[in-house]
């Protein structure tokens, strides 16, 4: 079995880089497309996400969690392998007649047929991801690997091919041939595993329930990720869209490597779960704890601080309005942060899919309300808020049904989170005094230092369990470097 380090470090990559690349070219394409092309984009790519989200129903994590349980047995995951794949299909070809239908007979969506017909490929490519598989059986060197050369190679065409706003038919269409590129990667290594690629129509029942359990749960998730763009797209307009989306993205970089731990830890809960080992699943997610404390609080609140600066710089002067968006969803890095280990990694894991629900739930209402209320005055900057409140709402009724369904504490937790927080506090001060003596990306690189310097002598300091293991992770690396030597 893979090293959890190594997972760790691998799935940050693949997170990382599913963010950061288009980091890379967001201040290049917000100045070619601009605010209402990206809205466009944007509307579209969530709309095709709706239905892709019932295409896949709930078998991303289902098929992580199934195939981690029958990593030992070939027989074992051809068979279910072979029954999941035939099960996507039918909802594929389901879903995306739907899908092709609404954009024919709706006008919000003839106007720009063929944009929304181009993100509708992320539903007809559902079946054949299969990066299920592949992170079930934690085989996630390859897909970071895989992730980034394809990514890379995205980038460059983009630079070639994306020169004006009519362009953006290009960029999706590059998109398109990324996920393409992806999908027969996958295959490849799959057919390496022996795996056959093979249609099964029997016993597909079964999984039906558990699926739908689990799609049911990303129906509430996706209240407070897609829903806040559809509703900016019908009750704004597609700038409100583009604001929000700008703000969210820069947002979920730092997420991405805060929430790396989770992917890794589902299989590894699942497969100690069928081993009935307790502590090892107790002492698992107490260190993930640890770890999403010592990183979550400063990159929300180091995020919120450099906010002002960083949005015009990067993304353009025509974006000043996805600030204060950007300085409230620096919330939802703490909040997501924990949201994964007390929900992906604990009730998930050890097979709580139904408390996960109904905590998810929660949050659902929570945030459909509150956007119906502050989105029509307030726009991006409401949807914003409404997704933070709602992500706290669902960490507190998560946190309680742990309690309530297992027999996992998280000790010493508590005092990890205070002094984070405590640590993280000084970087208002710090951003204060830097702006009196700089400006533009001095400011914005020499507050980022300094924070990151002060930071974590304040964590040697207080002495976190966070830094702790960190350093002495470090050391240990260091000792196996000068014995290579």
């Amino acid at each position: 079995m893979a090293s959890i380090k190594k997972n760790f470090i691998y799935n940050i990559i693949i997170n990382v880089s599913a963010v950061i690349f288009p980091l890379i070219t967001a201040p290049y394409i917000a100045r070619v497309l601009e605010p209402d092309g990206i809205g466009l984009m944007n509307f579209a790519n969530t709309y095709a996400g709706y239905y892709s989200m019932f295409a896949v129903l709930g078998a991303a994590t289902y098929g992580i969690r199934e195939i981690a349980k029958r990593r030992d047995s070939n027989e074992a995951k051809q068979q279910f392998f072979s029954e999941i794949l035939t099960v996507l299909l039918i909802n594929t070809i389901v879903v995306s007649s739907i899908f092709i239908a609404t954009l024919l007979i709706f006008p919000k969506f003839n106007a720009n047929f063929l944009i929304f017909f181009i993100a509708g490929f992320t539903i007809y490519f559902v079946p054949f991801g299969c990066n299920w598989y592949l992170s079930g059986l934690e085989k996630f060197g390859f897909i970071a690997g895989r992730n980034i050369l394809i990514r890379a190679l995205a980038i460059i065409c983009m630079f070639l091919f994306v020169k004006t706003k009519s362009d953006l038919y290009i960029y999706m269409i590059l998109g398109v041939i990324s996920q393409l590129g992806g999908i027969l990667w996958n295959f490849s290594i799959i057919k390496k595993d022996n795996i056959k690629i093979r249609l099964c129509f029997k016993s597909l029942g079964k999984h039906y329930k558990p699926m739908l359990i689990l799609f049911s749960s990303s129906v509430a998730i996706s209240v407070y990720t897609m829903l806040d763009t559809i509703m900016l797209g019908f009750m704004r307009n597609y700038d409100e869209v583009g604001f929000y989306n700008s703000s969210i993205n820069i947002a979920k970089t730092a997420l991405s490597v805060v929430t790396s731990l989770s992917a890794v830890a589902i299989p590894r809960v699942s497969y100690y779960m069928g081993q009935r080992d307790q502590k090892a699943i107790s002492d698992l997610l107490s260190k993930s704890f640890f770890i999403i404390s010592i990183l979550a609080f400063p990159m929300a609140i180091g995020l919120a601080c450099i906010a002002p600066n960083f949005v015009p710089l990067f993304l353009g002067k025509a974006f000043y309005p996805s600030i204060l968006p950007l300085i409230i969803v620096s919330g939802i890095i703490i909040a997501i942060g924990f949201n994964n280990i007390t929900g992906m990694q604990t009730l998930l894991g050890m097979g709580y899919d139904k408390p996960y629900l109904y905590c998810l739930l929660i949050g659902t209402f929570l945030n459909f309300a509150m956007n119906l209320l502050l989105i029509p005055q307030y726009g991006a900057v409401g949807a914003a808020f409404s997704s933070v409140v709602a992500e706290f709402a669902i960490l507190a009724a998560m946190v309680y049904a742990i309690r309530k369904y297992t027999q996992i504490r998280f000790k010493g937790v508590l005092g990890d989170i205070w002094k984070s927080l405590l640590a993280s506090i000084f970087f208002i001060p710090i951003t204060i005094l830097l702006s009196k003596t700089s400006e533009g990306w001095t400011l914005v690189i020499a507050d980022v230092i300094t924070c990151i310097i002060i930071y974590c002598f304040l964590q040697w300091i207080l002495a976190s369990h966070g830094f702790t293991m960190i350093t002495a992770n470090i050391r240990i690396l260091q000792q196996k470097i000068c014995n290579k030597k």
